[in-house]
């Protein structure tokens, strides 16, 4: 038995079949049991879709929830096709600071890198949602890497190989992390591509990420959040998308929709079109880099505005609740 008043659930997109439907039937059933004791708070979720025999369970379960969403796609699904009715409009939680995140400069030296002397690559570990297999897409990153080095307009740059996420997703474990990643690409390229790479593999703070992602050039990733942390520090990230959440959190929300590279088939990474998409892109971000700067600086502010609103609502109704308990 739970004995908490109320659990808030931070977001996220585990809540659905993104990773599987055993995922998704786990996750409802995790629900299903925190609601029969605690209220429960789900915020800066992405959530959905099911399919089959999960609908009807996820429409029981989420009704008992109070749901904070982080883009439009998820409002409308839970709205109009689960008929979810407690759902509230919001942002993702990254947009916000980081307590301290300002006072993180001794990350860059103990790395040996200044402010935009450099961009940043992170390697999601989730290899099976890009390539058909580990080793194709071991081969894909060596060649988009080997291509950033040798791009003159990137000459005068160092390329940090930096780790986001250091354990394996907890109901869909790939057989890799993402350390293993970075270290078995390194050893593909060999060590003349390495005189300029900087791999950051230890476990760092939060904020001492979000320093490192926040000082470079820009940034390549796999990984959501570490583009929004790259962004949350008004620089640009080109985002390797394999889910709706990177349309909706960057695309729709932040309205970057321009720096996302879709994978529209199993042909782009096999054939390697994906090089060709990264190079397209970063030579945009070059030239475009001074505006799309100043726009994430006009934009942010009303983003972390509805970010803080679910904040906000959650510790006013646990007040309201509490207040008719008395």
């Amino acid at each position: 038995r739970c004995h908490a008043d109320a659990i808030a659930v931070l977001g996220g997109d585990c809540i659905g079949e993104v990773y599987g439907a055993i995922n998704g039937a786990f996750w409802l059933a995790l629900l299903s049991w925190m609601t029969r004791y605690s209220k429960v708070f789900l915020l800066s979720q992405t959530i959905g879709p099911f399919h089959a025999w999960r609908i009807p369970w996820a429409t029981r379960v989420l009704n008992r929830c109070r749901i904070y969403t982080r883009d439009q796609w998820t409002h409308d699904y839970l709205k109009n096709e689960l008929r979810v009715t407690d759902v509230q409009r919001s942002c993702d939680l990254a947009f916000l600071e980081l307590p301290d995140q300002e006072d993180c400069e001794d990350i860059l030296v103990r790395y040996g890198l200044a402010h935009r002397e450099y961009f940043t690559v992170v390697i999601s570990s989730l290899y099976a949602h890009f390539a058909d297999s580990y080793d194709q897409y071991l081969r894909r990153w060596a060649d988009i890497l080997q291509m950033l080095l040798n791009m003159k307009s990137l000459s005068d740059k160092k390329m940090v190989l930096l780790v986001h996420a250091h354990r394996l997703h907890l109901t869909n474990p790939c057989e890799c992390t993402e350390p293993q990643v970075i270290a078995e690409v390194c050893e593909t390229l060999g060590p003349e591509w390495m005189k300029r790479t900087v791999p950051v593999k230890d476990m760092i703070l939060p904020s001492e990420t979000r320093a490192i992602l926040g000082s470079g050039e820009f940034t390549i990733t796999g990984r959501m959040h570490a583009s929004v942390s790259t962004f949350q520090r008004k620089v640009p990230a080109i985002v390797l998308s394999y889910s709706p959440k990177f349309r909706g959190v960057v695309g729709d929300e932040l309205e970057r929709n321009d720096l996302i590279i879709d994978n529209p088939d199993r042909e782009f990474w096999k054939s390697g079109r994906i090089v060709g998409a990264v190079e397209e892109k970063v030579t945009y971000v070059l030239e475009n880099r001074a505006r799309i700067c100043a726009e994430l600086e006009s934009r942010l502010p009303a983003i972390q505005d509805k970010a803080r609103f679910q904040i906000e609502d959650m510790l006013r109704t646990l007040r309201n609740d509490q207040d008719d308990r008395e």
